[in-house]
């Protein structure tokens, strides 16, 4: 995988590419409300990098409906996979930003993408040794394809 890869195929954690109807089975999905409910209350526990703030609006992450007016219901966990690629989106423009005094805490944090919901629920197999890979290349010290990953699925700054 190159560093085009696009986060609906890794995650599917922004776009309402994993979404599905209501005639799904209702335990495993649930409501754009519940979604954007979910990626808030993940919000709490995940410091952003200085100057970046949490979006307040969702609405277009997590539509409730698609264009034939059905309701459109996610996969549990959506909103919170969301939240932590937001969150390791703006680490990672930190870590790749041209000043060096938040490198060293940039990094660390960017590290830390292992322990949350888009490596628990939101990458699965060949998506998380491409990232597993690209986090190996961090550590010493190439960054190229880790920034057109970066560079393709992340904000280019605080929403």
């Amino acid at each position: 995988m190159d560093g085009t890869i696009r986060i609906t195929a890794l995650a599917c954690a922004i776009l309402a590419t994993s979404s599905c109807t209501a005639s799904h089975a209702k335990d495993r999905y649930q409501t754009a409300d519940a979604t954007i409910a979910e990626y808030r209350d993940e919000t709490k526990r995940l410091t952003l990098a200085p100057g970046w703030h949490w979006p307040t609006d969702l609405s277009k992450d997590f539509p409730s409906q698609a264009e034939d007016r059905k309701q459109i219901l996610y996969e549990v966990n959506r909103g919170r996979v969301g939240a932590s690629l937001y969150w390791h989106c703006s680490w990672a423009r930190t870590l790749l930003s041209s000043d060096s005094s938040k490198h060293e805490e940039a990094r660390a944090q960017v590290k830390l993408i292992r322990e949350s919901a888009l490596f628990k629920w939101g990458l699965a197999g060949k998506e998380k040794s491409y990232w597993e890979r690209l986090l190996g290349e961090l550590d010493n010290g190439a960054t190229d394809e880790y920034k057109k990953m970066i560079d393709t699925n992340c904000p280019g700054s605080s929403a």
